[in-house]
């Protein structure tokens, strides 16, 4: 949903989002793989492969706020 002011996610909604990423950081951190992730979460593969190099860059607190994809270097 968006906010009244006309851009974003409303901030329960934002905050719904984060705690799927940050229940995904746990996950990896217990070694499930992407596909195993996105079953549990019920969200696509896609979506938990980027999530993933977002953690192995910047660990669970990437996972948790809005970030841009990490620098393939």
């Amino acid at each position: 949903m968006r906010s009244p002011r006309g851009g974003g996610l409303a901030a329960e909604r934002r905050a719904f989002r984060e705690g799927i990423h940050t229940q995904a950081a746990g996950l990896f951190a217990q070694g499930f793989n992407n596909a195993a992730v996105a079953r549990a979460l019920r969200v696509s593969v896609g979506s938990v492969q980027r999530w993933h190099r977002v953690w192995e860059h910047a660990g669970e607190q990437g996972c948790a706020r809005r970030r841009q994809h990490p620098d393939p270097s």
